[in-house]
């Protein structure tokens, strides 16, 4: 791809999404200002769902993923119906 077809990285947005629902769009460079020490950061480089995301299943201590599907309702995306799978899917 040659440069003029490129975008601009520094106009690259965020679509921030608040614990309280609110929703806010903040240039990509203001990124680390939204962290506090503890946060966790969950990146889909691919930029599409489904997104996955690993852990444990806290009563069993066993590993599991937790996939998310898709907007529980389209125009929120603070709701996602998500899949569970254990260990071998």
């Amino acid at each position: 791809m040659d440069d003029c077809r490129r975008p601009d990285r520094r106009s690259a947005r965020l679509f921030v999404v608040e614990a309280d629902g609110t929703m806010r769009d903040r240039p990509r460079a203001g990124l680390a200002t939204l962290f506090n020490p503890g946060d966790l950061v969950v990146a889909n480089d691919a930029a599409t769902l489904p997104a996955s995301l690993h852990g444990t299943h806290v009563p069993s201590g066993e590993a599991i993923e937790i996939r998310l599907a898709g907007w529980q309702s389209f125009p929120d995306p603070t709701r996602f119906l998500a899949i569970a799978f254990g260990a071998g899917d």
